[in-house]
């Protein structure tokens, strides 16, 4: 094997390991410790953003990274487009902006903003993901833990209206996040 090959072969292994880290995530924000959390590192949900960081940083790319805050905006597009549909009016869009209204005020929940603006678009916020995996990372941290709580809040939201259990719903959602891969 050639060391393209293996280095292909890693980077795999680290977008899978990546992609099964988020339900486990979305689960964790939903954890008393995780909402109580001052620091990331103290959030249990913070801890798996933190393994998917050291696994990255081992392996000298932001591979994994990239593919948990892509799997987490995923979930939540879902779940803005399922909550929509469900009210009844169907406008993903105006709960996006609503959404979005929320997280404006604060120097964090600006990059939540920006990114919940473009959810619907046709680029997910990619544009703020990438900015800031090449500019403030600890920010793009903060903001995947900010999303994996809004998208666990939306699922809780969605089961709870929808009569539907979480054991199930997170079932969906990981059978969702595999066939996108």
């Amino acid at each position: 094997m050639t060391a393209s090959h293996r280095r292909r072969a890693e980077l795999e292994v680290i977008e899978s390991k990546a992609a099964d880290q988020v339900v486990p995530l979305l689960q964790a924000s939903l954890e008393p410790a995780s909402q109580r959390a001052v620091f990331i590192r103290d959030s249990p949900a913070g801890l798996i953003i933190h393994g998917v960081v050291l696994r990255d940083a081992e392996a000298e790319t932001s591979q994994g990274t990239v593919y948990l805050a892509s799997g987490v905006v995923m979930v939540l597009e879902w779940m803005v487009r399922a909550l929509a549909s469900q009210n009844g009016d169907g406008d993903a869009r105006a709960l996006a902006r609503s959404l979005a209204r929320t997280y404006r005020d604060g120097e964090q929940g600006r990059h939540v903003a920006d990114l919940l603006d473009h959810l619907l678009d046709g680029t997910n916020g990619t544009d703020v993901i990438a900015s800031l995996l090449t500019g403030d990372q600890e920010s793009l941290f903060t903001l995947i833990l900010q999303l994996a709580d809004l998208a666990a809040t939306q699922a809780k939201v969605l089961a709870l209206t929808g009569g539907t259990d979480m054991d199930g719903l997170w079932e969906q959602i990981g059978e969702g996040l595999r066939g996108r891969r």
